[in-house]
């Protein structure tokens, strides 16, 4: 009995895909303009040096990466993450992130005030 069955990959995958599987390749897919205001700032679909990576323009994506360094640079402080709750695994005694949830009300609502900006 076959459980699994993979597509096969696309030729340009291995030129600008990283030899990523086709599904792998479209959950980074660019977020339609209409649906922008559901999506949080944040998310690395808006990373354009990512994008400028996938189409294969190398020196604009190292250049758009370096901006993006510089910025994250120049934010001091301590960065607290908006989804995820630090705790001690009782277990392990290591530090670990928890889900909180809370995404999705903001998500609901397209609330994303208090998301820094990123890209």
């Amino acid at each position: 009995m076959e459980v699994w069955k993979t597509k096969p990959r696309a030729p340009q995958s291995a030129t600008h895909g990283y030899q990523l599987s086709h599904f792998a390749l479209q959950l980074n897919n660019e977020v339609p303009k209409q649906e922008r205001q559901r999506v949080a700032p944040t998310d690395s679909r808006f990373r354009s040096d990512i994008r400028a990576y996938e189409v294969g323009d190398f020196k604009k994506a190292d250049q758009l990466r370096t901006k993006l360094r510089e910025k994250n640079d120049m934010i001091t402080g301590t960065y607290t993450p908006r989804w995820f709750k630090k705790y001690r695994d009782p277990t392990t005694k290591e530090h670990m992130y928890a889900f909180t949830n809370q995404y999705w009300s903001h998500k609901n609502t397209q609330d994303w005030r208090g998301s820094p900006s990123l890209f």
